[in-house]
């Protein structure tokens, strides 16, 4: 399962997608006043480095954070200019510590953990997916990142699935990227379920 921004409920659990636009002290304040019903936050463009992730632990202390982040090459290359190169981590609430566990990807643009709910194992995923600007560089960084997705599937067969991401495409789209989201959610029987507010 796909969610872009916006809250389900599964398992019993309750579960928050959240594109940052830059983790600061107002995506603190909101998830402090939220966090008290949410067991599962998978946050996406948090702009943090690996050096400074800890500022969402520091922030939000009743949560795990697995983090990665695909600005470090960005950084050691110098100043940045316009938009950042992403970031994601998923929460977990330490209630669930005992049950959840980091899984390692080849990916900056995935941060993934194995969760146990109710004796069955799930994958949760955070995805920020390179901006659509079509040009060759964004496709090849796009289908990396796809292929990267379906060798978590691959690994992790008989296990559930949920995806928590800024995909930069919507589900209408005729570009190629789009087409690459679609094409993985038929051959995984993913559902890509579409922003809400919340």
């Amino acid at each position: 399962m796909f969610i872009e921004t916006g809250y389900i409920s599964y398992y019993k659990q309750k579960w928050l997608s959240l594109n940052c636009h830059g983790f600061n002290d107002g995506i603190a304040l909101y998830l402090l006043r939220v966090a008290s019903d949410v067991d599962i936050i998978p946050l996406q463009e948090t702009w943090l480095s690996v050096a400074n992730y800890q500022n969402i632990q520091c922030l939000l202390p009743d949560y795990i954070v697995y983090h990665s982040s695909s600005m470090e090459d960005r950084i050691q290359n110098g100043i940045l200019h316009g938009r950042p190169y992403g970031g994601t981590a998923v929460l977990a609430h330490k209630s669930l510590a005992l049950n959840c566990f980091r899984v390692v990807t080849d990916n900056p643009r995935i941060s993934v953990c194995l969760k146990n709910v109710n004796g069955a194992d799930a994958i949760v995923s955070s995805i920020y997916m390179p901006w659509c600007d079509r040009s060759m560089d964004q496709i090849a960084d796009y289908e990396d990142t796809i292929g990267s997705m379906q060798s978590i599937n691959d690994k992790h067969i008989g296990c559930s699935f949920i995806f928590g991401g800024d995909l930069n495409v919507s589900q209408l789209s005729s570009a190629i990227c789009g087409r690459h989201v679609v094409n993985f959610c038929v051959a995984n029987d993913t559902l890509w379920l579409a922003a809400v507010k919340w």
